[in-house]
């Protein structure tokens, strides 16, 4: 028989910056509201019950009565979940003024963030829940994978862009001539072919190859913000069309773009209230 935890605290991902990963402890999303919240609870409640964990019945009721329990209590309300979510926006507000690398361990993570979209996080957050309790010398491993899934779902929302993966530098050759203007372009022309049939992945792959050389192309900039909002990764979007900005003040999409999201008139979004829309509403 294992041993159970000591403190039963979530050291990774969102948890080693709050006193617990609440959402990662019951194993549902951040955007879960009331209704999602007591069903997880009810879940957990009969999965660990005494008579179904007989053999490990002391185990199962400590987690719990130290994990579940106190999770279910703080984010169960319309209130203690609204406190808890500005806390949570505030902390990813502070890491990325911080401007360090933050470094996904998990694969589950590191997947979403090849595409850090809402459907993709609340799937990957579906999965890893259903394991969560079944094994509990992997609950705390399990729950600790979800609150560093929950910290980067933060940190996207808040307009995270992750450093691009450094690649070993190409052979030099004598005399390199740098891209003419003509093969950027057409590499242009290119990806824009690729947003005109919604082919955003492949735009998205074409554009990335060009930032290296020209970061401070607006076009480029403009482009890759059209991209990341018909992809619904908002907070990049935004991140892209501010620099197409700083490098052209008078760019029209990306000013048109901005407005547009500033009013929250985004994919239905007019009504909601930023951050907080995307974390879910009242119940």
């Amino acid at each position: 028989m294992g041993r159970s935890p000591e403190n039963f605290r979530i050291g990774k991902g969102l948890g080693q910056y709050t006193t617990n990963d609440y959402f990662a402890a019951l194993g549902v999303p951040l955007t879960a509201d009331s209704v999602q919240i007591r069903h997880r609870y009810t879940t957990l409640a009969k999965m660990l019950h005494p008579d179904v964990c007989h053999h490990e019945a002391e185990r199962a009721c400590q987690y719990f009565a130290k994990l579940v329990s106190p999770a279910y209590a703080a984010i169960w309300s319309v209130k203690g979940r609204g406190e808890y979510q500005t806390l949570m926006r505030l902390i990813g507000k502070q890491l990325l003024k911080k401007n360090q690398p933050i470094v996904a361990t998990f694969p589950t993570t590191q997947r979403y963030m090849a595409m850090p979209t809402l459907p993709n996080y609340e799937r990957a957050v579906q999965s890893l829940a259903e394991s969560q309790y079944t094994f509990f010398d992997r609950v705390m491993a399990v729950s600790e994978q979800l609150s560093e899934l929950n910290l980067f779902y933060i940190l996207f929302a808040e307009g995270y862009v992750p450093v691009e993966p450094v690649l070993p530098p190409a052979p030099v050759k004598a005399n390199p001539s740098p891209p003419s203007a003509r093969s950027l372009a057409d590499a242009l022309a290119q990806a824009e072919g690729y947003i005109q049939a919604q082919e955003w992945d492949q735009a998205l792959a074409r554009l990335r190859q060009l930032l290296p050389q020209h970061s401070n192309n607006s076009q480029i900039q403009t482009l890759l913000g059209l991209v990341y909002l018909n992809k619904k990764i908002i907070g990049m979007a935004k991140v892209s069309f501010q620099q197409a900005l700083k490098l052209d003040s008078q760019n029209e999409i990306a000013l048109k773009n901005l407005e547009k999201l500033r009013q929250g008139d985004i994919d239905g979004r007019k009504n909601k209230k930023g951050f907080f829309g995307w974390l879910g509403g009242d119940s």
